[in-house]
């Protein structure tokens, strides 16, 4: 039996891929790949093993016996390396290169872009990525190094400065209000056309509301960036529950009133527990955990 090819570190991280899709053509689809490479892949670590490490069913891939040893050593390699590269990463002392910073994007947009100038200023050598997602990004697997959220808790083994704490209230346009009676309270949104948060962040507490508020009417649009909500709230659209940080700095755009409590959220500045001596990190959150409490007025209204 020929070993070399079954523990290839790329045909171990297309078993991976392959386990936690369910087939090659998910996993290729996940990765943006040619089906046909991890069908070939696979085959090579068979032909090497002597034995099939998937059993195929109605187009789902379950791992046989032997593939699931094969995956756990796969899992356990690839924990080991991701810990290197962590660790390698975090013996970094000097306060220069690259630092990729994930934030949502009415965050970035509305309030980290304009700002970064100043850091530039104080840490001339740290070039800052600004990835701009309401996806959470993974830091944990290295995709961000610092990661700006509004949570009630860091996630397991991430560690960070909380901030301040965000709120939100409903923002229409004069445009908009200009022959509608103003609404006061929530009751009154039901002779509203309300702007609804799209399923990508339906898990947001602000989105959670508008759907409770609208008890089952149809939204006027729906979105998945914050970011484009505003300005549509801007150009007249309807109503829409935003962050004060944003709303706030609309223009031709009224706020109206905020939910009870405002939906409050605490601000944190994360990274993992490996980056703890990392001074490019340590220099970004010093900074930026001063600023944004500097500026809590702007989040808390």
């Amino acid at each position: 039996m020929n070993k070399a090819p079954l523990m290839d570190i790329a045909r171990l991280q297309t078993l991976l891929a392959i386990a936690r899709s369910g087939s090659p053509n998910a996993a290729a689809k996940a990765d943006d790949a040619q089906p046909v490479t991890y069908y070939r892949q696979i085959e090579t670590m068979e032909a090497a093993a002597g034995s099939a490490l998937f059993i195929r069913q109605r187009g789902q891939w379950a791992p046989t016996n032997l593939g699931k040893k094969l995956i756990d050593i796969a899992t356990e390699m690839e924990r080991r390396m991701r810990d290197f590269s962590l660790a390698a990463a975090a013996q970094d002392e000097r306060a220069t290169g690259l630092l990729r910073v994930t934030a949502s994007d009415a965050f970035a947009n509305f309030y980290l872009a304009s700002r970064l100038a100043t850091f530039a200023r104080a840490a001339p050598g740290i070039s800052v990525e600004l990835i701009a997602s309401n996806r959470r990004l993974d830091l944990t697997n290295g995709e961000a190094d610092i990661a700006i959220r509004p949570h009630s808790q860091p996630g397991d083994g991430l560690v960070g400065r909380r901030t301040c704490r965000m709120t939100h209230a409903l923002y229409a346009s004069h445009s908009y209000l200009a022959d509608r009676i103003l609404p006061l309270r929530p009751s009154d949104l039901q002779n509203h056309d309300m702007i609804g948060y799209g399923r990508e962040l339906s898990h947001f507490d602000a989105a959670q509301w508008t759907a409770n508020i609208q008890r089952g009417r149809t939204a006027v649009a729906r979105f998945n960036d914050v970011s484009a909500m505003a300005r549509a709230v801007e150009g007249g659209l309807g109503i829409a529950i935003l962050p004060i940080m944003v709303g706030d700095q609309l223009s031709k755009t009224q706020r109206l009133f905020a939910p009870a409590h405002g939906l409050p959220s605490d601000i944190w500045l994360l990274y993992h527990e490996s980056q703890r001596k990392n001074l490019k990190v340590k220099t970004f959150m010093r900074h930026f955990a001063s600023e944004i409490k500097k500026d809590a007025k702007l989040f808390e209204g």
